[in-house]
């Protein structure tokens, strides 16, 4: 991975405004049918300093591919916040430190 930081925190702001969620209890999941990618993704928050891991869920109700779910850690959820930036709300999340 030969991109600046800010080529990396760009692309995790776009593919989780996109493709992901933050759960009221501050979880950030990106969702994605391509194994390839979740690893990428996966990659790209650890290279950035975020736990994460990857879940494969079952089929999709349309009956294709699986679906993989990268989850960062909640204890990193403001950081990721701070970090990345996202467009959509932090539904209900506050620093607690």
């Amino acid at each position: 991975m030969k991109h600046s930081p800010d080529f990396f925190l760009g692309f995790l702001r776009g593919l989780t405004d996109t493709d992901g969620t933050v759960a009221k209890n501050g979880r950030v999941t990106v969702y994605t049918t391509s194994e390839d990618l979740a690893k990428q993704t996966s990659a790209v928050f650890s290279k950035l300093g975020f736990e994460n891991s990857i879940y494969k869920g079952g089929v999709r109700p349309n009956g294709n591919y699986p679906l993989y779910h990268v989850n960062v850690k909640r204890a990193y959820s403001i950081e990721f916040n701070k970090k990345v930036g996202l467009h959509k709300p932090f539904r209900g999340l506050v620093d607690q430190r």
